[in-house]
């Protein structure tokens, strides 16, 4: 049995308690805002409300990764790691669907933002379904690397305690190449948005409270991944600080950026209404159908 520090049961249970919190906003935006008030049918919140399901599956894989490695790390006799590894990797397909899914909201973002009357005249007639359809192959397309182009195989060799070590270094390639895309065109079309945004106040110009609220959600997605994933990849990588031994650190601080998320999301769409709407146009050019 492995003894495990003071400093790795507070992230864990930090990461259990955050990550608990944000499947629960996450429930609970669902039920209110796609069931009861059918904010679905809008086309500004399709994709953030598939984003919201998406992170409800993580975040459900991520409790399941935190408790279960605890349990591997002390009694690997009764847990081995191969159920805390099935746990990560059930986690990553949605980090990778919900990751991409947060890219496509930040471009959309900015072309509605941009050109708002063009955006919702030719987005009517663009089905989501090839989109959703895109989202669910890069989920899919992690075992499909993992275990057919990188020759994967369950059990694991012994001796890996964490799912960045069992995981072969063909696929490590892989999840670093697909981070750099999803992260890099989140990063740059959140900058741009926020420029935008800046501008728009600057010129104490109106915006479509709708529009407004699923532009600062995908803001908040773009900053708390910037803030909680990025910047401590990189410093943890870099070996500026040394978290060997604090437990899954780089995990507890994507959970809390995704807690983060669902809180200011649950702040935003209960805002009453204060902006006034400068162009009108049709419920049919506002309303997508699948």
């Amino acid at each position: 049995m492995v003894v495990l520090g003071v400093s790795y049961w507070i992230f864990t249970v930090i990461g259990i308690i955050v990550t608990v919190l944000t499947v629960a906003l996450c429930i609970f935006i669902l039920h209110r805002y796609a069931f009861e008030l059918k904010v679905w049918r809008k086309i500004e919140y399709q994709f953030i409300l598939f984003r919201v399901f998406c992170d409800i599956f993580n975040g459900i894989g991520g409790v399941g990764y935190f408790v279960s490695s605890s349990f591997t790390l002390l009694y690997s006799e009764i847990v081995p790691f191969d159920v805390t590894f099935v746990m990560g990797l059930f986690g990553s397909n949605f980090l990778e669907m919900r990751s991409f899914l947060a890219a496509f909201i930040a471009i959309e973002r900015v072309l509605a933002t941009f050109a708002p009357l063009k955006f919702y005249y030719y987005r009517r007639n663009l089905s989501n379904i090839p989109i959703i359809l895109f989202i669910l192959s890069t989920g899919l397309a992690v075992e499909v690397v993992l275990f057919g182009f990188c020759d994967f195989r369950l059990p694991l060799v012994p001796g890996c305690v964490n799912y960045a070590c069992a995981t072969p270094p063909c696929f490590v390639k892989y999840a670093a190449v697909t981070k750099v895309i999803y992260g890099s065109l989140n990063a740059t079309f959140s900058a741009i948005l926020c420029l935008k945004l800046f501008m728009l106040s600057w010129k104490q110009a109106t915006v479509q409270t709708d529009i407004r609220k699923a532009n600062m959600i995908s803001l908040t997605d773009g900053l708390s991944t910037m803030v909680f994933e990025l910047l401590p990849t990189l410093i943890f990588d870099s070996k500026v600080i040394d978290v060997t031994g604090y437990g899954p650190v780089v995990g507890v601080l994507r959970q809390s950026g995704r807690a983060v998320e669902a809180l200011v999301m649950v702040k935003l769409m209960e805002k009453k209404k204060k902006t006034v709407q400068p162009a009108r146009m049709s419920v049919s050019v506002r309303n997508n159908v699948f």
